[in-house]
């Protein structure tokens, strides 16, 4: 998987006007819950995707170099957590990433002098991030939603699509002819 990541500040992403969910992206979400062939490739990929280890690294011209001391390996290691938040990230962001595209991951912290390591790390679809009163707001239940702490660090993580990078694409978008048809 590639994919993007940015952070936004709760201005900018009004003035976006780009995390309102496409129709494929519905549809895309739909058919995870309906069509059960497409849901056990999502839960595998997603499966495999924990299995990851993420290690920083720095790049060098006869490939990377993996890092295991200095400030990229201790952000690395307290990114999410540590290894068992990296495992339940990216098995968390995989589905995002394969149905409609795109989704958040977000650092919230109690306090500023809260260490990253530990965060309380989510990740959460773009139908249940908004941007209210000038702050960032998640949806945690059918119609009950609450504030982010100022402290928190929401990132938009997508895979960009070609001719549109500000968009979000995957698979999905490109099968969901087929799977109008298996449904």
């Amino acid at each position: 998987l590639t994919a993007a990541a940015r952070t936004y500040t709760p201005q900018e992403y009004r003035a976006g006007g780009i995390w309102h969910a496409q129709s494929w992206q519905n549809e895309g979400w739909g058919f995870l819950d309906t069509l059960g062939e497409y849901a056990q490739a999502i839960d595998w990929q997603a499966r495999a995707m924990s299995r990851i280890e993420l290690k920083a690294a720095e790049v060098l011209p006869e490939g990377p170099q993996i890092l295991d001391e200095g400030p990229a390996a201790d952000l690395m290691a307290a990114f999410c957590g540590g290894t068992p938040g990296h495992a339940a990230f990216l098995a968390a962001i995989t589905p995002h990433l394969l149905v409609p595209g795109e989704g958040w991951l977000i650092a919230e912290a109690a306090t500023p002098s809260t260490p990253l390591a530990a965060a309380d790390w989510s990740v959460f679809s773009t139908d249940c991030v908004d941007v209210r009163g000038g702050g960032y707001w998640v949806q945690v239940g059918d119609t009950m939603w609450r504030p982010l702490a100022a402290e928190s660090l929401p990132m938009r993580i997508y895979r960009p699509k070609p001719h549109y990078p500000w968009l979000a694409t995957s698979p999905t978008q490109a099968a969901i002819p087929i799977m109008r048809r298996i449904d």
